[in-house]
C-alpha cells in the first residue's frame, strides 16, 4: 500500500518578464462592467508539487469584495466561479500544445459571498499544470491579465 504524497514548496522559477499591456498588479482589484465583485489578488502564489516538479499547482489567494448589486449576472447566493470568470494563461504559451479551452478549468474555493456592497470574502483559485508553464504564467480574471508570476514578486 503506498503512502499518498504530500504537497511540497516548488520554487524553480527565477525573475521573469510580464509583456501584457493593462495588466492588472498583484494586490490591485480586477474591475468588470459585468461583475457585482472587485476581485483582488492578495500576493504571489503559493506553488507546490506532488511528483517532484513535473506538475506544479499555483494556489493564488484572492479578495473578493462586493462593490454593487446589478442583480442581473450574480445573485447573493450564487457560486463565484458561475458569475465570474477565471483562467490560467501558461507563460510559455507553447501552442499547439495548448488550445482554446486550456486554463479554463481553475479550481476556485470560496465560502459564502458578500451579500451586501461594502463586505468581503477572502477565497483562492488554483491551476495544476506542467511545471515548464509556470515561469512567467499569469490568471486573466474576468477578461483581464492579472497577477503575473514571478515578474510582480
Amino acid at each position: 500500500m503506498s503512502t499518498p504524497t504530500q504537497p511540497q514548496p516548488w520554487t524553480t522559477v527565477a525573475d521573469g518578464t510580464w509583456t501584457q499591456s493593462g495588466g492588472i498588479a498583484i494586490g490591485q482589484p480586477v474591475l468588470s462592467r459585468y461583475s457585482d465583485y472587485a476581485i483582488t489578488v492578495v500576493d504571489r502564489p503559493v506553488l507546490t508539487t506532488e511528483d517532484d516538479g513535473k506538475t506544479v499547482t499555483m494556489f493564488s489567494l484572492i479578495k473578493v469584495e462586493r462593490r454593487r448589486e446589478l442583480g442581473q449576472y450574480t445573485s447573493a447566493g450564487e457560486a463565484l466561479e458561475k458569475s465570474d470568470h477565471f483562467i490560467f494563461i501558461p507563460g510559455n504559451r507553447s501552442y499547439p500544445r495548448h488550445d482554446e479551452v486550456y486554463g479554463l478549468d481553475v479550481a476556485v474555493e470560496c465560502g459564502d459571498l458578500p451579500r451586501l456592497v461594502g463586505e468581503a470574502a477572502d477565497c483562492a483559485i488554483s491551476f495544476s499544470a506542467p511545471a515548464d508553464e509556470i515561469q512567467n504564467s499569469y490568471w486573466e480574471i474576468n477578461g483581464s491579465d492579472a497577477a503575473a508570476w514571478p515578474s510582480q514578486s
